[in-house]
């Protein structure tokens, strides 16, 4: 009898519990975003990319930014490149850091002294992340960025 009411509440529990969890995710979807930066008014300097996924802090906390780099102005072009990147919603930033001290120099009124650009339309005044978001959904993204001086 014991027995017979141990195998009952076994199948009982098994029969409850949560299905299987789901597979991994494929890590093969991840792409490559590529940005090729012209407008850029001299070779002084870097250009500062930074790609976030989200909101958050976009435009002016590199903190939070989901990754960083800094590229080599030719001509007055620059080619930005984010390899392995998670398929997903992201906007990039572009400044060109003229004076190379990792920061955006603005006036008193917090207009850029340097030339900005966003994966978007050319910004009017302050790009916002939804003007500048896109989707990567495939192995290799490619924009055209212009930097605007204001």
């Amino acid at each position: 009898m014991r027995f017979l009411l141990l195998s009952t509440l076994a199948v009982s529990l098994l029969a409850c519990a949560d299905p299987a969890p789901p597979p991994p995710q494929d890590e093969t979807n991840s792409g490559r975003i590529l940005a090729r930066i012209g407008g850029i008014r001299n070779d002084k300097g870097h250009v500062i990319a930074r790609l976030y996924h989200g909101a958050d802090g976009f435009s002016s906390d590199a903190s939070k930014a989901y990754r960083e780099a800094k590229f080599e102005i030719r001509g007055g072009a620059a080619v930005v490149t984010f390899a392995d990147v998670p398929y997903g919603e992201y906007a990039i930033w572009i400044h060109h850091d003229e004076d190379e001290d990792g920061e955006l120099k603005s006036n008193f009124i917090g207009m850029p002294k340097e030339g900005v650009g966003v994966s978007g339309p050319p910004p009017s005044f302050i790009p916002t992340y939804k003007e500048a978001r896109f989707e990567l959904n495939e192995p290799e993204l490619t924009f055209e960025i212009a930097l605007r001086y204001l």
